[in-house]
C-alpha cells in the first residue's frame, strides 16, 4: 500500500495509526506492505474496512492526518480523477 501524501504519512508514523480512502477492498486482519515514494516503511495490518459514508468520514477524519473531512474529501478526490474512493481503510502499524 502506498502511502505519499505528507500529511497521511505522518499520521502514520507519528500515531502509528492511519484511516486512508481506497478503492480496493483490503481483508480486514491482512498485512500490507506500507511503501513511501517508492520506499519499503514496513507492514501494517488492517483493522478495519468501512464504506466511504458520511458518517464514516467523521468517525475516521481523526486517523486520517488532515484537518477536516474536507480537506480529507478533496486531496482523495484529486487523486482517484474526481472520483471518491468507495471504502475507508483502516491500518495499524506493527513494524517498521
Amino acid at each position: 500500500m502506498r502511502v505519499d501524501h505528507p500529511k497521511a504519512f505522518k499520521q502514520l508514523i507519528s500515531e502509528g495509526v492511519l484511516a486512508t480512502m481506497r478503492n480496493f477492498p483490503y481483508r480486514v486482519n491482512s498485512i500490507v506492505k506500507i511503501y513511501h515514494r517508492g520506499k519499503y516503511v514496513g507492514k501494517a495490518i488492517v483493522d478495519d474496512l468501512v464504506p466511504v459514508t458520511n458518517h464514516n468520514l467523521e468517525y475516521f477524519v481523526g486517523a486520517s492526518g488532515f484537518e477536516s473531512v474536507k480537506e480529507w474529501v478533496d486531496e482523495a478526490r484529486k487523486l482517484n480523477k474526481g472520483r471518491l474512493p468507495k471504502y475507508i481503510v483502516y491500518i495499524s502499524l506493527v513494524s517498521r
